[in-house]
Formats: C-alpha cells, sequence, structure tokens
C-alpha cells in the first residue's frame, strides 16, 4: 500500500511538472504569441548589494528573436529595442508565410547597448540566446512567454574569455 501511495505521489508530480501535460490539455485560439522580458546593467564597481540587486534597466538595448522551422532553418526574424523601463516585447505569428513557428525553438538574445553598460554577459543565457519553455500566460487568445532577466556589464567587470 505504502509502495503505491508513493508511486502515485510520482506519477502526480510527474503530471504537474510537464509542461506537455499541464497546458496541452489546454486549447487556444491564438494567432500569435509574445516574448518579453528586461534588459539591465549591473555595475560591478557600486559593491556587491548594488552589483546583485541593483541592476538599473537599458533603453534603447536591442534584443533579437530568431524563429526556426521544422528543420532548424530560420525564417523569421525580428529586432527591436527597449523601452524606457528596459522591456522589450515581440509580438510573433504562429503561422508565418506558411511556416508553423514554435515557441520553444524561438531564439531570444541580446544584441547590443546604447549606453557605457555594453558588455555582453551570458546571465540567464542572453549572450548565446535562450528558447522560452514554458508559457507564463495562457489563454484561449493570448500566449506569453518571459526571457530573461538579460544583462549587460560596463568594461571595467568584463570578465576575460
Amino acid at each position: 500500500m505504502a509502495r503505491f501511495s508513493i508511486l502515485a505521489l510520482v506519477a502526480v508530480a510527474m503530471l504537474l511538472m510537464s509542461p506537455i501535460n499541464v497546458y496541452g490539455n489546454l486549447s487556444t485560439t491564438a494567432q500569435e504569441f509574445t516574448i518579453y522580458g528586461n534588459v539591465l546593467c549591473q555595475d560591478c564597481t557600486q559593491g556587491w548589494n548594488t552589483f546583485a540587486h541593483g541592476a538599473t534597466p537599458i533603453p534603447d538595448a536591442k534584443v533579437d528573436v530568431i524563429c526556426p522551422d521544422k528543420n532548424g532553418r530560420p525564417v523569421y526574424h525580428v529586432s527591436d529595442l527597449t523601452d524606457v523601463t528596459g522591456e522589450f516585447r515581440f509580438t510573433i505569428p504562429y503561422n508565418y508565410n506558411g511556416f508553423i513557428l514554435d515557441p520553444k525553438d524561438a531564439i531570444v538574445r541580446l544584441v547590443s547597448s546604447p549606453t557605457s553598460c555594453n558588455i555582453l554577459t551570458n546571465f540567464n543565457l542572453g549572450k548565446d540566446g535562450v528558447s522560452p519553455q514554458n508559457p507564463t500566460t495562457w489563454g484561449h487568445d493570448k500566449v506569453e512567454y518571459e526571457c530573461g532577466p538579460f544583462y549587460f556589464t560596463i568594461p571595467q567587470c568584463a570578465v576575460p574569455e
């Protein structure tokens, strides 16, 4: 009996943790999905608390999204600048010129910063690029994914590669 209870708990936990099972049963009529996040500056010269907790937004930082087709070839590319609060927001169609785009295959990455805080970091994979995985909002007509936050740093804080 105890073994069955443990197995049942493990099965329920796996179902709850799996995005396919959690979101797969929901339906949406959304024709597009949104990817959003923030771009911030970390300045290591301001002390640990400011570095760790006091990152400042970077307006007009450039962020890219590339979506491949099912064979991995890029078929959709968009770039945009962050707003005054450092937020980026991309709305991408699921169907683009006959290609079905999957948010989980999209690559979101940092491109540039207009400020002196312009050294790319790979915190949250902002430099290499990250694919959104689990929707933060899922409804009949709205699907949103959050990425980041992504960070730039100043030249004095750059780590040699």
